[in-house]
């Protein structure tokens, strides 16, 4: 434990009143202040930079690259010991058959959509007379394999899981492969649909004869008969690979062989597997061949790269990388990801004579939820609809069609040579990579080509209520090309920087003071950061984009701490985009809360994006699910940040229009959140107040998580949240022209006290109400001690005044936490909480040194990211981050009631600059 400060004494600091506008803060100088900028002079030590992966993203999308601006250093990125690079988006998951997981396991759902799943009916002990209340059995998901299968429990606790959408390498030709054979395979003959054979007598009822060949210019032609197979088109065979054409006007379907007894066709917008009749290659139950390469190619290594810079440039949106092989050839490569769609863009210029290429490779999820396996290939397809660059040339175009059972996606890549005679042409290495290999190489193998590639990748089917999208639209789709993407993207991020709140920390003091400027480079990074990967359509996960920290589930208490500061720093239009989950999702959220028998909105805590339109049969019980555990289930601290967060948008919308328009497409998710609110509290007799006033819990888990589910009533955090969020819907029905809800007024004046307890002779806040003798003493009973998250200070911090917190009992609790707390086993949004929570309380350095404390989990890297954890499941910990915004913006913008003084939370000495900010409650 850490005594961190002396005691401290509540103190009231006088400012003279101070014109809320100053100079205008020179935006672009201060984010340039704090680009990311890579420079080895010298071979790369793996241990210094595999936390160095730089990403670029639209905030729905997100591309992360190693030092070649591309992924092209796999081993050396490897997950857990670095951050992966991986290409994620909200739209990308996947949700395998249980079966496939877990052989034999009971089928998940039943015939209406719903889940296959029992409950544990928690009892609740209420003398409450309000309709719906008193003795009753309410169902939650606790002790899952206590009453389902394990595997079940598992299942639902993994999947669905974030799916890398695809990796975009440099690779090298394979000198150490064997040259493919000069003798082609013989296409001639009987061949079986692999998936009709009987495993018993290895009979197929799906049988194709490829009947005649004839010469031409490739080593193979042969036509074959339509039965369910491959139409009556001719086929070329070349170096492994098969292009049918004339199949459908325009297209060439391809194929590939692996030995010459087994074909993976890809037809129009299928994907199928051939073996030929009565060969090895029909056992049913053997393994699929992995397919030859039309050429071997290798990943680059670490060791080969002896020289290396980068420069994220963030008010651009741009990333630049350099970097040589082996002390001679020195490749250029510029990186965007396009504002406007999910498309990857980079140009590289490279030497000719290098024979270095670009390969696009799929893979799927694992079976423990992580978001790429490259181990599996038969779990899933890559089919390629079309090739526009089947003669060498300056561009061309594929479109691949990737299937992973019931969840489809598309891959649209181009490529366009703008210097340089060098001609290029994708081709299929194997069933699942690509690469756009240089077939005529420059007269001159000391010239410099330079090559442009756009990658769209584009959700067909599905996530969540969305329906299917027809599998011919990858063809048609529109790929921006790199000029686009970099024009595009430039804006979007110009337009970030510029519009909205900014703060000019460290100017003030000519860039001298340490602390002004670290504060400064973590809020300056942070906004990228959160800006590139977590301005979605879906409320983002810990390690948003990067990789899945929890199979890519979002926590929907971590939603606060993510996306709080937006409307806050003048962007509520970022915060809408992830409102439409909300909205989209309310039914889910109505029926969860129904089915324990209360009314409004109950949502879950630790969510993915199934696909309905595949195993949930289209129904929306199981939109989502939660996952089970003691913990997920008994959480509320997540509720009432709907209903305050949907506050701040409104407050921030520009206009009164615009505020209107808040207020009207967010009103039901408010209202059914403030139901559910209302309805949760109960009295309750053989715990909390025994009957005297309406408790929270149990079962509970209350925001510290430091505790069981049966153990914890009235948590001082929650019950001002509950009270807060209840008056801010009641002021929404008053906007709406309606009368303030009397039944919420009167559970909010019925709400038990918040717990106070004795400390070192002193009144603190505790915990909870069960949390024995207090929170602060080194033994607790039914309850952590001062561990983990101290979330009872956020009940004044995060929260306003005037919700039965008293600032002198919370004053003491502050410095209690501060002396007493285990500091290295908190979390990144811990020394925000704490700072917002004596920045409220006027003590300003207090401030300043919770949010900058030296602690294990509150370090952030030269990349920005708030590492808690070096090699763990969390060693990327975005929550941090978007806290650290929210206090800067508490401090930089002021709340309600505070000083008026340009940045009333930060030291007057410093010279802050600030302007834009919407005052927080």
């Amino acid at each position: 434990k850490m005594a961190v400060l002396s005691q401290f004494v509540l103190c009231v600091v006088l400012y003279v009143n101070l014109p809320l506008t100053s100079a205008a803060i020179d935006r672009r100088a201060v984010v340039h202040r704090h680009d990311v900028k890579f420079i080895h002079t010298d071979k790369i030590d793996p241990g210094s930079t595999q936390h160095n992966a730089l990403s670029v993203g639209n905030g729905e999308f997100a591309f992360t690259v190693d030092a070649t601006g591309l992924q092209s250093l796999n081993s050396t990125y490897s997950f857990p010991h670095a951050y992966p690079l991986y290409t994620c988006s909200n739209w990308g998951w996947h949700t395998p058959d249980p079966a496939s997981v877990y052989p034999g396991v009971p089928s998940l759902f039943k015939e209406d959509g719903s889940l296959n799943y029992t409950y544990e009916h928690v009892q609740i002990n209420s003398s409450d007379k309000r309709p719906g209340h008193g003795n009753r059995t309410i169902p939650y998901q606790f002790n899952c394999e206590s009453y389902n299968d394990p595997r079940i429990c598992s299942y639902l606790h993994t999947f669905p899981a974030r799916l890398n959408l695809g990796q975009l390498s440099f690779v090298l030709p394979d000198t150490s492969q064997p040259s493919p054979p000069t003798t082609q395979c013989d296409g001639v003959g009987q061949w079986c649909n692999k998936a009709t054979v009987n495993p018993t007598t290895r009979s197929c009822t799906n049988i194709i004869s490829v009947v005649e060949k004839a010469s031409g210019n490739c080593s193979a032609t042969a036509s074959c008969s339509p039965n369910k197979g491959w139409h009556d088109a001719p086929f070329c065979v070349t170096n492994g690979t098969i292009d049918m054409y004339d199949v459908t006007p325009g297209k060439v379907n391809q194929g590939y062989f692996s030995g010459c007894d087994f074909i993976q066709w890809n037809n129009t917008f299928d994907s199928t597997s051939w073996c030929r009749v009565s060969s090895d290659a029909c056992e049913h139950d053997g393994p699929t061949p992995s397919g030859a390469r039309a050429g071997s190619y290798r990943a680059l290594d670490l060791s080969e790269i002896t020289e290396a810079s980068q420069h994220l440039d963030m008010y651009d949106g741009v990333l630049s990388s350099n970097f040589t092989l082996n002390n001679t050839a020195e490749i250029e490569t510029v990186t965007v990801v396009d504002s406007e769609t999910d498309t990857l863009a980079f140009k590289y210029s490279a030497p000719s004579g290098l024979g270095l290429q670009v390969q696009l490779a799929f893979c799927t999820t694992s079976q423990s939820g992580q978001a790429c396996d490259w181990d599996n290939p038969n779990e899933h397809s890559s089919a390629l609809l079309s090739n526009k660059s089947l003669a060498p040339g300056f561009t061309g175009r594929i479109d691949v069609f990737r299937t992973l059972l019931f969840d489809t996606y598309s891959t649209s890549c181009t490529f366009n040579v703008t210097s340089g005679d060098d001609m290029f042409q994708w081709q299929r290495t194997s069933a699942h990579s690509f690469v756009l290999k240089r077939i005529v190489p420059s007269k001159d193998e000391r010239s410099i080509f330079t090559v442009e590639v756009s990658c769209r990748f584009m959700s067909n089917c599905c996530v969540g209520p969305t329906p299917p999208i027809a599998n011919s639209t990858a063809i048609s789709q529109t790929v921006p090309s790199f000029s686009t993407a970099y024009s595009n993207t430039v804006q979007m991020w110009q337009h970030f920087w510029e519009d909205g709140a900014m703060v000019d920390i460290a100017g003030g003091t000519s860039l001298r003071n340490p602390q002004a400027l670290e504060l400064e480079r973590r809020t300056i990074q942070s906004m990228y950061l959160l800006r590139a990967m977590e301005a979605g359509s879906v409320p983002p996960q810990e390690s948003a984009l990067i990789y899945n920290s929890w199979t890519g589930k979002h926590h929907s208490e971590m939603r606060y701490w993510h996306q709080t500061w937006m409307p806050i720093w003048g962007h509520p239009e970022l915060l809408a985009k992830s409102d439409e989950w909300f909205i989209k999702r309310l039914q889910n959220a109505t029926t969860h809360a129904s089915h324990q028998g209360y009314r409004g909105a109950r949502w879950g805590k630790m969510l993915g994006e199934s696909n309905i339109f595949g195993f949930g049969k289209g129904k929306n019980s199981v939109m989502y699910w939660e996952s089970p555990n003691n913990i997920n289930p008994g959480l509320v601290w997540h509720q009432p940040h709907v209903v305050y967060m949907a506050e701040m948008e409104y407050r921030a919308a520009k206009g009164s229009d615009a505020k209107l328009e808040v207020l009207h497409r967010l009103k039901d998710v408010v209202l059914s959140t403030a139901e559910f609110l209302a309805d949760f509290p109960e009295r309750r007799y053989g715990s909390g107040t025994d009957g005297e006033y309406l408790d929270l819990g149990p079962p509970l888990v209350s925001a510290s998580e430091g505790e069981g589910p049966y153990d914890v009533w009235n948590p001082t955090y929650e019950l001002t949240q509950f009270n807060f969020s209840l008056d801010i819907a009641s002021t929404w029905l008053e906007r709406l022209g309606q009368e303030r809800n009397a039944e919420w007024e009167n559970v909010r004046a019925n709400l038990a006290p918040h717990p106070v307890s004795s400390w070192q002779g002193k009144k603190v806040y505790n915990r909870h109400q069960n949390c024995l003798p207090v929170v602060f003493a080194s033994h607790t009973e039914h309850c952590s001690g001062p561990r983990s998250h101290p979330a009872l200070t956020g009940a004044l911090g995060c929260l306003p005044d005037g919700y039965g917190i008293n600032r002198d009992v919370m004053n003491n609790t502050l410095h209690a936490a501060l002396n007493s707390w285990d500091w290295d086993a908190s979390w990144g949004w811990d020394q925000p909480m704490v700072s917002m929570t004596a920045t409220r309380l006027g003590a300003i350095d207090v401030a300043v040194f919770a949010l900058l404390m030296n602690v294990s989990k509150n370090q952030y890297l030269p990349t920005g990211y708030n590492h808690p954890d070096p090699y763990g499941l969390i060693s990327a910990y975005l929550p941090g981050n978007g806290a650290t915004l929210i206090a800067v913006g508490l401090m930089a913008g002021g709340w309600e009631g505070s000083d008026t003084r340009v940045a009333p939370g930060f030291p007057k000495e410093w010279g802050v600059q600030a302007e834009g900010f919407t005052p927080y409650f």
